[in-house]
């Protein structure tokens, strides 16, 4: 199942358009509404975020519902304080501390100068594509605080406010504590 929640989550990622154009598409093959889909789509998969095991996989997730934040739809702003569960979870398996700063240990920095003895032309090319991965390249607290700044522009402040106020304290708490 990770698998296929993967595939959504790069499909959000990517092509945004595409992915509720998709959510349309099904809701006419199922006589249902698009945004009843999405609300059951991201209630299940925040619920199923604990048989995530993979840390790339999970931060795959923590991108996607940061992308989707910034959405009017009926469905992200009702499971909009739900979201953010999940995000935190993923800054808590990401995030490591070095020299007082913090940093998100799955972004790859661009290594051309890594010149191992043993890496083959397969493992440069792994490297290589890993390199375009937003996965590997996009450090999670960066990409939260931006949408976030695009959640609030979005939303107006004062509805942007009462959102975030809907979240859990502990939860707003930590999410603050990993955007510093």
């Amino acid at each position: 199942m990770s698998i296929y929640l993967s595939l959504f989550a790069r499909l959000i990622l990517k092509n945004q358009s595409f992915f509720f154009n998709f959510l349309e598409e099904v809701g006419t093959m199922w006589n249902q509404q698009p945004e009843d889909i999405l609300e059951q789509l991201l209630s299940f998969w925040c619920e199923y975020m604990v048989k995530i095991t993979q840390p790339e996989r999970r931060k795959l997730t923590a991108l996607a519902f940061t992308t989707l934040l910034p959405c009017t739809s009926r469905a992200v702003v009702t499971l909009f304080p739900d979201l953010f569960y999940p995000i935190v979870e993923v800054f808590h398996d990401v995030m490591r501390e070095d020299n007082g700063s913090q940093f998100d240990y799955l972004v790859m920095g661009d290594r051309d100068d890594l010149d191992d003895e043993y890496e083959t032309e397969h493992d440069k090319r792994k490297r290589q594509l890993s390199l375009q991965d937003p996965v590997f390249n996009t450090p999670l607290h960066e990409y939260t605080r931006a949408q976030l700044m695009v959640c609030e522009q979005a939303f107006g402040a004062e509805r942007f406010q009462s959102l975030i106020g809907s979240v859990d304290k502990e939860i707003r708490e930590q999410l603050e504590e990993f955007l510093k």
